[in-house]
């Protein structure tokens, strides 16, 4: 599994949820899942896929990084959001 986490502004994360949503559309990705915090004014997202090369062209899309593998037990002790289902990338 290959996760890209990226750092959006809390004002315009509705606005961003429909970019991305349409962006994975038009290129066909479809991520095996997501969560997203929210830490003050930032909404940090982070967007599992199975294929290495769509994790690369959505990192390199939305200015993320990406990584191989999510630990098992990581969990954010400083979030103030709650990790949601994918009802929120919906079109």
């Amino acid at each position: 599994m290959r996760i890209v986490k990226i750092h959006l502004s809390g004002e315009d994360f509705s606005t961003a949820i429909v970019r991305i949503r349409d962006w994975l559309d038009k290129h066909r990705c479809e991520p095996t899942g997501y969560r997203y915090d929210q830490i003050d004014e930032t909404v940090v997202m982070s967007v599992d896929f199975a294929d290495h090369s769509q994790a690369e062209a959505f990192a390199k899309r939305f200015g993320g990084q990406h990584r191989d593998r999510r630990p098992v037990t990581q969990q954010p002790s400083d979030a103030v959001g709650v990790n949601r289902g994918s009802e929120g990338l919906s079109a």
